[in-house]
C-alpha cells in the first residue's frame, strides 16, 4: 500500500501539467501500466518457485486436455475483462454493481475500489498465508498468480492518484477506505485457507534442493 501511494503521488505530480489539467491531453498509458505490473510480478514470483518455469513449460507442451483448455480460456477472459475495465473508457456496469457502488458511496462517503477489497487483498492475504506455510510448494504456477492478482492493488492505488481532477484527500480517503474492506475480505479469506489447511486439503510442499523450502521466504536452514 505504500509503494502504490508512493508510486500514485509521483503520477499525480507528472500529470499536474497543465496540458493534462486542461484536459488538451490524457494519459494514454493506463491499460498497460494496469497490465505490466502483475504479468512482471507474477513472471518473477514463477521464477522465485524451485521447478515452477519447468513446470509451467511441462504443462505448455504436454498434449491438450479440455481441463487445460477450460483454464486457458478462464484465465484470457478474466484478463480481457480487467483490461476492459481500466482506461478512459471503461466497460459497461451492471445494475448489481451500481446498486453496490451506490450503497458504499452511502455509507462510506468515498467510494473504495472494487478491485481493491474484492480481488486483490484477498489474494495478497491467500498468498502471504501459503508463503508463512509452505504451501505453494505443489502449486508454482497457482502461486505465481496469487501474487500477480494481489499487486493489482497496488496498480488500482497509483490509478486513483491519476485522477489529477480528484483533490488528494479524496483520493486518499478512497485509499484508506478499501483498506478497511480489504482487512475484512482478506482476513475471511485468511480464515477460510486456514479452515481448508487444518481440513487436509491445502499441505505443506516438499522442500526445495538442499532442505530448503521452495518459495519467496526463505527460511534459514538448521545449523547455519
Amino acid at each position: 500500500m505504500a509503494i502504490g501511494v508512493a508510486g500514485g503521488l509521483m503520477v499525480a505530480a507528472l500529470l499536474s501539467d497543465g496540458l493534462f489539467v486542461l484536459r488538451l491531453e490524457q494519459f494514454r498509458g493506463v491499460k498497460l501500466a494496469h497490465a505490466l505490473p502483475p504479468l512482471v510480478v507474477g513472471l518473477a514470483a514463477l521464477a522465485a518457485s524451485g521447478g515452477g518455469v519447468a513446470r509451467l513449460r511441462a504443462w505448455a507442451t504436454r498434449p491438450l486436455r479440455w481441463a487445460d483448455a477450460a483454464a486457458a480460456v478462464l484465465v484470457v477472459a478474466a484478463a480481457a475483462y480487467y483490461l476492459v475495465r481500466t482506461g478512459n473508457e471503461a466497460g459497461a456496469v451492471s445494475q448489481l454493481e451500481r446498486l453496490a457502488r451506490g450503497w458504499l458511496e452511502q455509507t462510506m462517503a468515498v467510494r473504495p475500489r472494487t478491485k481493491e477489497f474484492v480481488v486483490a487483498y484477498p489474494a495478497l492475504a491467500a498468498a502471504l498465508y501459503g508463503e508463512g506455510r509452505r504451501l505453494w510448494a505443489r502449486w508454482p504456477v497457482a502461486r505465481a498468480g496469487l501474487w500477480a492478482i494481489a499487486s493489482i492493488g497496488a496498480v488500482s492505488i497509483v490509478n486513483s492518484f491519476a485522477h489529477i481532477h480528484t483533490p488528494l484527500a479524496v483520493t486518499g480517503v478512497r485509499v484508506l477506505n478499501g483498506l478497511a474492506l480489504g482487512l475484512v475480505s482478506g482476513g475471511a479469506t485468511w480464515l477460510a485457507c486456514e479452515l481448508l489447511s487444518r481440513a487436509g486439503v491445502l499441505r505443506e510442499g516438499a522442500e526445495g534442493h538442499e532442505g530448503r523450502p521452495v518459495g519467496l521466504l526463505r527460511l534459514r536452514q538448521p545449523g547455519r
